[in-house]
């Protein structure tokens, strides 16, 4: 491909970007898994507690929808980074590599455009909640930090797709697939 030598420095900056967003979305990954493990927990001891001495936890239901946002937001990036999703190729794997390459590239920007509205809209709606002091009914938890988790967790994601868009750019990708080879979907044992 002649645009690869051209694309060379821009697919560099992209790779040390990588370095820094990689192990930040694994670490987050890691907030995600104990998060998970707490929710997991919160619930069993709410059943137990209601079944067997018909108490049950005050404010759980609180508790779990704080950490089902820490679960998804904080686990998102990373699994956009190694690969982790679902990519339903039965059409795209027949096109040839430019034109995967392109529909790829498309894909990337429309997400990037709607990950950039989401954070901004979930941002200006954090900074709403923290102005009128919202809480949560039962727990007097601040609404405002979890909100802002999401804007960070959205942020983050742009980010990875972001560094995968220029990837895509430089035609640096899987030959099968048309998505973009990252250091993270190697460490992760892809392939």
């Amino acid at each position: 491909m002649e645009r690869t030598a051209e694309m060379r420095p821009l697919a560099k900056a992209a790779s040390m970007m990588e370095k820094i967003l990689y192990p930040v979305s694994r670490w987050l990954s890691y907030v995600s898994m104990g998060a998970a493990a707490a929710m997991m927990l919160m619930v069993t001891a709410d059943v137990f507690m209601r079944r067997f001495f018909n108490a049950p936890i005050s404010g759980a239901y609180e508790i779990v929808r704080i950490l089902l946002i820490i679960v998804v937001f904080c686990a998102v990036a990373y699994v956009i980074s190694v690969k982790g999703h679902v990519i339903v190729d039965s059409v795209t794997r027949l096109y040839p590599r430019k034109l995967k390459l392109a529909v790829t590239g498309i894909a990337q920007i429309l997400s990037m455009a709607v990950l950039g509205l989401l954070c901004w809209q979930t941002t200006v709606y954090g900074m709403a909640m923290m102005r009128v002091g919202e809480n949560m009914i039962l727990l007097k938890i601040p609404v405002a930090p979890f909100v802002f988790i999401v804007a960070f967790g959205c942020a983050l994601f742009l980010l990875v797709i972001l560094v995968q868009f220029v990837f895509t750019l430089a035609g640096v990708s899987d030959e099968d697939t048309g998505q973009p080879v990252s250091s993270a979907e190697r460490d992760y044992g892809q392939r």
